[in-house]
């Protein structure tokens, strides 16, 4: 499915030549995400769900420069943001969505903070 999301993703006309319609997979996708807000919403609310929707992509983004890599990290600091979130809560008596947001607020900070450090490039040798 990775493989086709990414095709459709840049060109919808890829999709005939890789065998699936682009139709199909932005509808499946629109499925997909419609189910997250909605399970979402009902336990979290709305501000909630769009921070714990866009946080741990844009976490990812400030770290990858890649698709792959990107859901990778992506998946691990909603992972890492959630565990540590209701550590939080049970701990400090909190509401455990706005603990686990918390803590995605604090990853991408720190996501930001690491993007922002100057690196060295190597020097090439002739």
């Amino acid at each position: 499915m990775h493989d086709r999301l990414l095709a459709i993703g840049f060109d919808r006309g890829t999709g005939p030549a890789i065998g699936t319609s682009a139709a199909t997979v932005n509808t499946l996708l629109l499925i997909l995400v419609a189910a997250t807000i909605l399970i979402g919403v009902q336990g979290l609310g709305n501000l909630l769900v769009a921070a714990i929707l866009v946080g741990p992509a844009a976490t990812a983004r400030l770290l990858t420069h890649r698709i792959a890599p990107m859901i990778t990290v992506s998946i691990t600091v909603a992972l890492i943001a959630g565990i540590a979130g209701i550590y939080v809560s049970y701990y400090a008596k909190t509401a455990a969505g706005a603990s686990i947001v918390g803590c995605l607020v604090l990853l991408y900070l720190a996501a930001a903070a690491w993007a922002a450090i100057p690196r060295r490039q190597p020097v090439a040798t002739t």
